[in-house]
């Protein structure tokens, strides 16, 4: 295309609406009974962001955009169309009409519309786009126009003409019927409360668990082939009145604005529920693909998860030895161990069991023997079987219960007031103490979500605590804790997500679950006949099954920095301690939340069945809008 010179551009853009609203009521009676029926309050705006140019000048792109409102409270549909024309310098001629060529001489357009959010308007071929939902009370549109440019080739009016004469160059500037013309954008807008009598009809009130279903490409034999990506339903829910449909692989349209907060959302739930996980903070409506910041904005990577009770240490065995069970693992415990020091040389009584007087409110050890703390008398036969003592001699009315032996340290669960074993076992599901990790998961909820609570569910969070071969009571009791050192136990939750096994099709895989082993394990605010009711809040972490099902290569790794966060689910027992899972470049579960490897917290809560979307893709710049 040849350039054209010398010409100079004096364009004004102007932006015209037409609003439509209105309200209306009436009243009827039957009978001796006045019935009043007040209908609702229909009003909208169209708002628009533009300022005109003096001098448009060729390349220029000049934002233009134009929102639409429902302000009222009875549900809107929108539509929008735009028309274009040119006035040459003098016409003030007020139709809708061009007296100039839209168009070049090549026929590419002089000044044109760009448009966004294509996603959410549908071409009805009749000149105006429908925005494809139903606009609720206090919901907006998404701006369709985006910008006007005018055109960078400017060669529709000619090359100039320069002849030598006289030694002198003479330049002919043919004339140009654009210089100081006028490009016009005239832009309506219409709401109708009644979106039938258009040609297009919205997609009206659309949930966004249908949203999710819709997109289901298959059952959940992607987990045989993890280089799949897309949304998949969950094989061992297909045919439930809600199936459970999640997200795999590297999807990039699964972000959603609620609160303030962008998230990602993870699956569905069996009531309906679409679960959410944390993605950081949006800003005017976009949200950030950057896993460093996400993991700033979040709970923060270096959060202190051990117990007030236990110590910070660096090493290995000493952050293993000294955690408990609250703070090892994402909810609760009755349980507290404790730990005592020694010096060499030491004697303790310890005893093969114990009584309790009711009347003196004191205990006495039975089988009684001395026990020597000295170098290499760790863990010995003695006190596999004297399991009891007193951790302080002066004050008989408390006993300890000895879970482990770590040469010069002891390790117990406190007892005392005539407290048994027994009763520690069956009372091991009252929930008595709260994680760390929980404290600071609720904590942070209540800064940024209480004000969302309508919005959300109270769905099942899973933290199984099973073992593969008994139940944790079983395991704690007269396994693990009767042993010392390096016993563990591998939890339901970790097998199936950590080992590969035989599928009913022959090929090996891993078999993530959405199911808890226990209504014990099922974590929830209201008890009912699937959940506990021990939860403070709709909020806990994903789970090692839900990271499992999203894939190795996912979305859920690559929306995390190179540091990894916590699953609430339980992976290896210890004789005195119960790990986290998390996940880090690959999917792991950690022997217990040590101190040396930094990862976060990442909320999660689920979104309730009457949710709505309003627009936007799902992609970061553009999430679903939602309205309840």
């Amino acid at each position: 295309m040849r350039k054209k010179k010398n010409i100079i551009f004096a364009v004004a853009l102007f932006g015209m609406f037409v609003l439509i609203g209105g309200t209306v009521a009436y009243h009827q009676s039957t009978g001796f009974f006045r019935n009043i029926f007040k209908v609702g309050y229909w009003k909208n705006e169209t708002t628009e962001e533009f300022i005109g140019p003096d001098n448009w000048q060729p390349c220029q792109e000049i934002p233009k955009t134009v929102v639409g409102r429902n302000t009222g409270n009875v549900p809107a549909s929108v539509r929008i169309k735009y028309e274009e024309y040119w006035k040459s310098v003098g016409n003030t001629d007020l139709s809708h009409t061009s007296d100039l060529s839209l168009t070049d001489n090549d026929g590419d357009r002089i000044a044109y519309v760009k448009l966004q959010n294509q996603d959410d308007w549908v071409d009805g071929g009749d000149g105006w786009y429908y925005y494809k939902y139903m606009l609720g009370a206090g919901s907006e549109t998404s701006s369709l126009l985006k910008s006007v440019v005018l055109d960078c080739k400017n060669n529709f009016a000619g090359e100039n003409t320069c002849v030598a004469e006289n030694g002198q160059t003479v330049c002919t500037k043919p004339e140009n019927p654009y210089d100081g013309a006028k490009y016009h954008v005239f832009v309506t807008v219409q709401y109708t409360s009644e979106p039938s009598e258009w040609d297009y009809v919205p997609e009206n009130d659309r949930r966004l668990y249908d949203l999710v279903a819709s997109k289901t490409i298959g059952t959940d034999e992607a987990d045989i082939n993890e280089s799949n990506s897309g949304v998949y339903t969950l094989k061992a829910h297909a045919n439930d009145e809600y199936p459970v449909y999640y997200y795999r692989g590297s999807v990039k349209n699964n972000y959603v604005i609620v609160g303030n907060i962008c998230w990602l959302l993870m699956r569905t739930t069996g009531t309906g529920g679409t679960k959410i996980i944390y993605a950081g903070e949006q800003n005017n409506g976009v949200c950030s693909e950057d896993t460093d910041s996400i993991t700033r904005t979040a709970i923060p990577a270096d959060v202190k998860l051990y117990s007030d009770l236990g110590y910070y240490y660096s090493t290995y065995w000493d952050a293993r030895s000294r955690m408990d069970f609250t703070s090892n693992q994402y909810m609760f415990s009755d349980y507290r161990v404790e730990v005592l020091s020694y010096e060499y040389g030491t004697d303790i009584n310890v005893g093969g069991g114990y009584s309790w007087d009711d009347s003196s409110k004191k205990y006495a050890l039975t089988d009684a023997i001395v026990h020597r703390v000295s170098p290499g008398r760790n863990n010995l036969d003695e006190l596999a079987t004297h399991q009891y003592f007193f951790p302080d001699a002066s004050d008989e009315s408390k006993i300890g219960y000895i879970i482990s032996a770590n040469y010069t340290y002891i390790y117990y669960i406190p007892m005392k007031d005539g407290e048994t074993v027994e009763h520690m076992k069956d009372n091991f599901y009252n929930y008595k103490y709260d994680s760390n990790a929980k404290k600071y998961v609720d904590e942070w909820y209540e800064r940024e979500m209480a004000n969302q609570m309508d919005k959300l569910e109270d769905t099942v969070f899973c933290n199984e605590r099973e073992t593969m071969d008994g139940s944790i009571d079983d395991l704690v009791f007269s396994k693990v804790l009767s042993s010392y050192n390096n016993t563990s136990a591998d939890t339901i939750a970790q097998r199936r997500n950590f080992d590969s096994v035989q599928r009913e099709n022959g090929v090996y895989g891993y078999s993530p679950s959405v199911d808890c082993s226990g209504k014990k394990y099922a974590y929830t605010v209201n008890e009912s006949s699937t959940g506990n009711g021990k939860l403070k809040y709709p909020v806990g972490l994903a789970t090692a099954d839900e990271v499992r099902m999203a894939g190795s290569d996912s979305w859920i790794k690559s929306s995390f920095d190179e540091n990894g966060t916590w699953t609430m689910t339980a992976g290896t027992l210890y004789a005195n301690s119960a790990s986290m899972c998390y996940w880090f470049n690959t999917l792991s579960c950690g022997y217990e939340v040590r101190n040396d490897w930094r990862t976060s917290l990442r909320p999660v809560v689920s979104l309730k069945y009457d949710t709505y979307v309003s627009g936007g893709n799902g992609t970061s710049s553009s999430p679903y809008r939602l309205h309840w």
